[in-house]
């Protein structure tokens, strides 16, 4: 039921006379998208005549919610809500003395939610959820088979044991690594944008979590990392350093007869992006909807708690950094484009680390934000991503 939603400030009535002068009307609609799973559209007869809303006003609209993973009602209304022949009906049911445009903003919108609040609640609970909206039933996973003949995006486990972790079928292709000079959020060490071709591979559809690090501490007789006190099960592993990271990847390969490793840059940008070529994989703009970050919740998430990227990678933003083969350069200057790891001309005890963490900003939580860190100085802030060579 919504009507408890609305009286604990839930459901929000926006307007564009929300935008400031100067501000550009799609970045608001995005921003104004962002926190919201369900959208009603209320629409009038004006509206729906209107060439230039249709032109200029619907198409971003609808993108953005497509970006923004929103689902929207359309509700018919048959005139505008700010027309005279609706006053009335406003100024009956809650003694307004004014037209409903000329109370003041905070009034006219308390108003507004009041008025539509029941035909939200209608649309909530008779309206169907798209397919696309459904929430989707786990695919398949394969265990014990060769992934070289699984088709792309498979999800495969080589044996049959919970330290053995769940890996996705990255396809073979190429993309653009990095931002583009235009971009005001990007630093300087993720240019210059340069493309990057990609053999198919696997990488960890999870971050590497405490309870398959837990056994490989047992079984090779090592500390294990601290957990902060969070919890450890299926939160990601902290306090490990690329060294420990390196290690996991050499005993499971061992272990297994597989060829375990950590991905390289290339790769690991490659299978965050899953095709898009937005900031974020799922829009130019940040939502906490997708990934932990900003401290938002001040600590760590178990594995797969928000929504994967398009390829069904889960937690590859935000969360925790994510160590890589590669070791540090301060540009992409001379990066090679065949997606190996970058081993040339650094230092080989600072590796990269990638995406981000739980305790970022959004600026630093985007596709190809990158960093530098010691390969022995654990971090609770720093895990890791398997890769598979295939």
């Amino acid at each position: 039921m919504l009507a408890p939603a609305v009286q604990r400030g839930l459901v929000d009535v926006w307007d564009d006379q929300r935008i400031l002068p100067g501000a550009k009307w799609e970045q608001e609609i995005q921003k104004a998208l962002a926190s919201a799973r369900i959208a009603v559209l209320l629409v009038s007869k004006n509206f729906l005549a209107s060439h230039f809303i249709a032109k200029n006003e619907l198409p971003p609209l609808l993108k953005a919610a497509q970006d923004q993973g929103v689902t929207i009602f359309w509700i018919y209304l048959g005139s505008c809500l700010y027309e005279q022949t609706e006053i009335a009906t406003y100024q009956a049911a809650h003694d307004i003395s004014r037209p409903l445009s000329e109370l003041p903003k905070a009034q006219r919108e308390a108003v507004l939610s009041k008025c539509c609040s029941k035909l939200i609640q209608m649309a909530v609970e008779t309206a169907q959820i798209p397919e696309p909206f459904r929430p989707p039933s786990r695919p398949s996973l394969h265990v014990g088979v060769d992934p070289r003949n699984l088709p792309d995006r498979s999800i495969f486990k080589d044996v049959d044991e919970p330290w053995c972790p769940e890996m996705v079928i990255i396809p073979a292709g190429s993309y653009l690594m990095g931002s583009p000079t235009e971009d005001d959020d990007a630093y300087p060490e993720e240019k210059p944008q340069h493309r990057v071709n990609i053999t198919r591979f696997a990488i960890g559809r999870y971050l590497v979590t405490f309870d398959e690090f837990d056994y490989f501490c047992d079984a090779t007789k090592r500390r294990k990392p601290s957990d902060e006190g969070w919890g450890r099960g299926r939160r990601p592993v902290i306090w490990v350093c690329w060294n420990d990271a390196r290690d996991f990847c050499l005993w499971l390969a061992n272990t297994t007869a597989r060829p375990y490793r950590l991905p390289t840059e290339a790769e690991w940008e490659y299978a965050c992006r899953a095709g898009t070529e937005t900031k974020f994989y799922y829009a130019n703009y940040p939502n906490v909807k997708h990934a932990n970050f900003d401290n938002a919740r001040k600590l760590t998430t178990e594995v797969g708690h928000y929504t994967s990227n398009p390829w069904g990678i889960f937690d590859i933003l935000g969360n925790v950094w994510e160590h890589v083969e590669d070791p540090y350069h301060d540009s992409y200057q001379g990066a090679p484009d065949d997606g190996s790891a970058w081993l040339d001309g650094a230092d080989l005890s600072h590796r990269v680390v990638r995406g981000g963490s739980y305790s970022y900003s959004a600026k630093d939580c985007r596709s190809a934000v990158r960093c530098e860190h010691e390969c022995g100085r654990p971090d609770r802030q720093h895990g890791f991503r398997l890769a598979r060579s295939l």
